[in-house]
């Protein structure tokens, strides 16, 4: 008893952030991995890197996993559109939609400087933490 709450608890603290810091953590890597690349390279290399296993599974795995689970052992019919899905593999398919987002973003908008940019500064990551604290509390209080 004691070691399920334990358990939930932990899932719900850990799983509240984790999801948006894989977000996150790919992308800050995206515009060197773009500068470098370039426009046409960094795409190719998206769609084969994400694109290439979210294909296999929507048209391999998941329709095994599908029949295997509910046609063979249950014994029941589903509606074909059941069969094809990205299943676990959603994360792939969203971040595949953000980088298609940046490559569009980028090709209309160039970046003005070349080079990294230095990291902000204390005094500015202090006002960016009390400006969303500030916008998250009216959210939650709202």
């Amino acid at each position: 008893m004691f070691s399920a709450v334990l358990l939930t608890l932990f899932t719900a603290v850990v799983q509240s952030f984790v999801l948006g810091f894989f977000f996150m953590i790919s992308g800050y890597f995206t515009p060197a991995s773009y500068a470098r690349k370039g426009a046409r390279t960094y795409l190719k290399d998206r769609f084969v890197r994400l694109g290439t296993p979210l294909v296999v599974c929507f048209f391999i795995v998941n329709p095994l996993v599908v029949y295997t689970l509910s046609v063979r052992s249950m014994g029941y019919s589903v509606p074909l559109s059941d069969f094809f899905g990205s299943g676990p593999l959603w994360f792939l398919e969203t971040l595949l939609i953000f980088c298609f987002g940046y490559y569009v973003w980028r090709r209309y908008n160039p970046e003005k400087e070349s080079g990294i940019k230095p990291p902000p500064q204390s005094k500015e990551i202090l006002v960016f933490i009390l400006l969303f604290a500030s916008a998250h509390f009216l959210v939650r209080i709202w």
